[in-house]
């Protein structure tokens, strides 16, 4: 019987034996399938490491790009600040000289205003006074004809008187001168 027990147990070894070269062939084939797939994995982590640096330097260009951007807008910024407020102190200045001329016209304007009055006024006085005059002138014209004629007049009767007398004093001198004669020749 020592026989068939070892059979029996030659047999159990080679088909465990069997067991094992297929498990390890089964090992074998899922430890290659594992590292190709380990490979592959490498290869992929590999790749996105690359990939993943090259999207980080890009992002870091563009960053790059973007701070220069932003910094040349800051100082364009800063640049129309400071022109806004140029321009704002050069219209704030333009503004104060137009209300200052503005209200040296406003004076003007009502200094004008004054002056037409007062020139109104006087023109008003002026006519009135020019009309009072030339009353007083025709009042005088009148009274210097008056005195004209008055004179007129009196040289008229003067002048007869004149002549009247001088009549008289020829007739007196006659008288005078006759009677003389006649006394001479007496």
């Amino acid at each position: 019987m020592k026989f068939s027990i070892e059979d029996d147990n030659n047999g159990s070894i080679g088909a465990l034996g069997n067991n094992l070269t297929g498990l390890k062939k089964t090992l074998q084939s899922n430890f290659e399938r594992m590292e190709a797939l380990l490979l592959e994995a490498r290869s992929t982590a590999s790749r996105e490491a690359q990939q993943y640096e090259e999207l980080r330097q890009m992002e870091e260009a563009k960053d790059g790009m973007m701070e220069v951007q932003l910094l040349e807008k800051e100082e364009n910024l800063r640049s129309k600040e400071s022109a806004i407020r140029h321009l704002e102190e050069s219209l704030t200045a333009k503004i104060q000289e137009l209300e200052h001329q503005l209200t040296e016209k406003e004076n003007l304007t009502g200094l004008l205003e004054q002056r037409t009055a007062e020139i109104g006024n006087l023109r008003s006085e002026t006519e009135a006074r020019a009309v009072m005059l030339e009353a007083q002138l025709l009042e005088k014209e009148e009274n210097l004809r008056m005195k004209e004629s008055a004179n007129s007049q009196l040289e008229e009767s003067l002048t007869a008187k004149i002549q009247e007398m001088e009549h008289q004093l020829t007739e007196k001198e006659d008288l005078m001168f006759l009677p003389r004669t006649k006394w001479g020749t007496l």
